[in-house]
């Protein structure tokens, strides 16, 4: 925090910022409006109380094809809109002829509403992405059919977005027959391999635990007014160090990075989850197990899993068409972790593959995202309509 105050500082002191490019401000609806898109707002309500936003960019004809499109580890839906008319999936899917559906699991920006619990509670914030696979994912597809009348959608995961499938999926089978294919962009399951900024914090697990259990700070980097500030006031006078902060969680890709952007990126990215949910991270990069959150307590364990240990994720069992995107410089979806995926989910991959340079979000916001990414899997799920 030091550090960003005197960066803060440093942006005020040695220029006068020149007017924030407007989409630093506005949600996803906004944002999908100002570039002449319908858009829908939806709160589907999970089975223990957690009230989700889906934001929806509405198809040009009744009866289109839905995608879902998941975002990843504290992000939101903004994430899928955020490249510009142009360069963002999500408007590249609806002129594409789609019906758009942007998810957000719980604890982020935009779901922070629960029937019963009040988002300063601790009981509030004991999740991790186990939860987000078990009961936000079956909750918002269902949703999703259930407004549209269709029987199942294609699916797009990055990064957590990707585990939560991967998990939910091989131990759901009714939601998997819902899903008519799914896309890993940045795929992500066992992490033994990761670098960067999740790798120092996995060194940090038992400093995670403390912050969770003894001084009660629940949510880990939600969007707040000095994340947005800095990104509009010292972002566009020190894009430097404003992009480095992204390469160092995601690996360094200078050349496919819009530069100009990057203010509109930090003012949304990032968008908070729960401690816990990093500490549940941490635990499986030390442990190099792909597994369900460690209460490190054998009562506890028991009390949650009838076993002392918490029980590792099978998803040898996936039986949905899945397609993998790979970046050869993403430091979350290392390529050797990636193999260890295709060894156990190759019976079920339609198609995979990797492009070396792209790190793990320039499948969101890389300038030839359309080119090598979305142009692509759009001609395989247009084979499938």
């Amino acid at each position: 925090m030091l550090c960003l105050s005197l960066l803060l500082f440093v942006g005020l002191y040695t220029a006068v910022p020149a007017k924030p490019d407007p989409e630093c401000y506005m949600t996803p609806t906004q944002i999908g409006e100002r570039y002449g898109y319908t858009m829908e707002e939806h709160w589907p309500v999970t089975d223990d109380g957690y009230i989700l936003m889906i934001h929806r960019v509405v198809a040009k004809s009744k009866g289109a094809p839905v995608v879902f499109l998941q975002h990843g580890l504290l992000d939101s839906s903004a994430t899928w809109l955020l490249n510009g008319k142009e360069g963002s999936f999500a408007f590249v899917l609806a002129d594409a002829g789609y019906d758009v559906w942007l998810g957000n699991v719980r604890g982020n920006t935009y779901t922070k509403n629960h029937t019963t619990l009040s988002v300063d509670s601790d009981a509030f914030w004991a999740f991790t992405f186990d939860e987000m696979a078990a009961l936000d994912l079956p909750n918002m597809i269902d949703y999703v059919l259930n407004k549209t009348g269709q029987e199942s959608v294609f699916y797009f995961g990055h990064s957590q977005g990707s585990i939560i499938g991967f998990t939910g999926f091989s131990n759901n089978a009714v939601l998997a027959k819902k899903i008519k294919l799914f896309t890993a962009l940045a795929p992500v399951a066992r992490v033994d391999h990761v670098q960067g900024l999740f790798h120092y914090l996995s060194m940090f697990q038992s400093s995670l635990e403390w912050i969770w259990a003894e001084l009660g700070v629940r949510q880990f980097l939600p969007s707040n007014w000095f994340l947005r500030t800095f990104a509009t006031m010292v972002c566009p006078h020190q894009l430097t160090v404003c992009s480095n902060m992204i390469f160092l969680m995601a690996g360094f890709d200078t050349s496919n990075l819009n530069q100009t952007r990057v203010p509109i990126y930090e003012s949304h990215c990032p968008a908070g989850s729960s401690t816990r949910n990093l500490v549940h991270w941490s635990q499986m990069i030390n442990a190099k197990k792909l597994q369900k959150y460690d209460y490190e307590s054998v009562t506890k364990n028991m009390l949650h899993y009838g076993s002392p240990y918490p029980p590792q994720y099978n998803i040898s069992g996936l039986s949905v068409p899945t397609v993998l995107v790979m970046g050869g410089n993403d430091w979350l979806g290392d390529p050797r972790d990636e193999l260890w995926l295709i060894e156990q989910i190759g019976h079920t991959i339609k198609s995979y593959f990797t492009i070396d340079y792209y790190n793990h979000l320039d499948f969101l916001w890389g300038e030839d995202a359309v080119k090598m990414v979305y142009r692509p899997v759009i001609a395989l799920m247009d084979s499938m309509v």
